[in-house]
């Protein structure tokens, strides 16, 4: 399928328990964290440095990395279980995460394990696409590109997690302090996904922005340059944006480029602006 993760979830633990009756140990079973083990794979052998020259409406792929970590709640529950990468399938284009949680009937995950996300204990999971985003030569700040997913039950084979943000590219001609693109709708800022193996819907919830600015660091005030190339930035998916403004901090020149139509950009699909000279 195009424009989606794939997940294979498949989950092992061994119990011990020693004089208790059939009812105390289910009791026990259900609330003692296990090590369970989930294959998370990409559809293809792309890496995390999306090819963004080929097809600007392609679904950003993942290569794994031995640092990257998921987060997986359990269905009736808010905490958050950290999955750290156990193992590497054949090209890195999907991986092995483990880690331990308390059984459920259901499983939710979310890419990347970002700090302060949080879960309902039914559907929804909380996070935040950052206002201002690390820029990464051909490829988007991993902090920034949010995915989800969810099981359809405890013992599924496999389960899909999809891109909740859409992405706009752009090209900077030399060194350049910052790229802000600014608009009449809210952008970036905390959101609500509902999840369901059938997909999921962005919301926005308090604290949000009209804009998403890309620097070296990925902070507000970074007063230092990043190199001449591609990037991508992470913005909500929005059914009709009214129009946009760009704006490129090369320290002598600002090229602006303004934008006044509206433009539907759809979760996991790459939007092109171009190249700022």
């Amino acid at each position: 399928m195009n424009r989606i993760f794939y997940l294979l979830a498949c989950a092992a633990s061994t119990l011990f328990v020693a004089s208790c009756s059939d009812s105390e140990s289910s009791d026990l079973t259900k609330n003692t964290p296990v090590e369970m083990s989930f294959t998370v794979g990409a559809p293809s052998s792309t890496t995390r440095a999306v090819v963004v020259g080929v097809n600007d409406q392609q679904n950003p792929a993942v290569n794994w990395e031995t640092t990257d970590k998921i987060y997986v709640w359990g269905l009736g529950s808010t905490y958050a279980s950290t999955f750290s990468q156990s193992q590497f399938g054949k090209y890195h284009n999907y991986s092995t995460f483990t880690g331990t949680i308390i059984p459920a009937e259901k499983y939710w995950i979310m890419y990347p394990n970002q700090v302060g996300a949080s879960f309902d204990g039914v559907d929804v999971i909380s996070a935040t696409i950052p206002n201002c985003q690390k820029a990464v030569s051909g490829s988007f700040d991993p902090a920034a590109a949010i995915c989800t997913g969810a099981t359809k039950g405890q013992d599924d084979a496999s389960v899909s997690i999809k891109h909740a943000c859409a992405f706009l590219k752009i090209t900077t001609t030399q060194d350049c302090y910052s790229v802000t693109v600014s608009g009449n709708a809210e952008m970036t800022g905390d959101v609500k996904i509902q999840t369901s193996p059938s997909g999921n819907s962005l919301s926005f919830d308090d604290n949000t922005y009209t804009y998403v600015k890309l620097t070296a660091d990925g902070t507000e005030n970074c007063t230092t340059t990043f190199p001449a190339g591609t990037y991508l930035m992470a913005i909500a998916p929005n059914e009709g944006f009214p129009g946009f403004t760009v704006v490129v901090d090369y320290g002598t020149s600002t090229p602006t480029v303004t934008n006044s139509n509206t433009i539907q950009f759809n979760a996991a699909y790459i939007y092109n602006l171009g190249e700022a000279r």
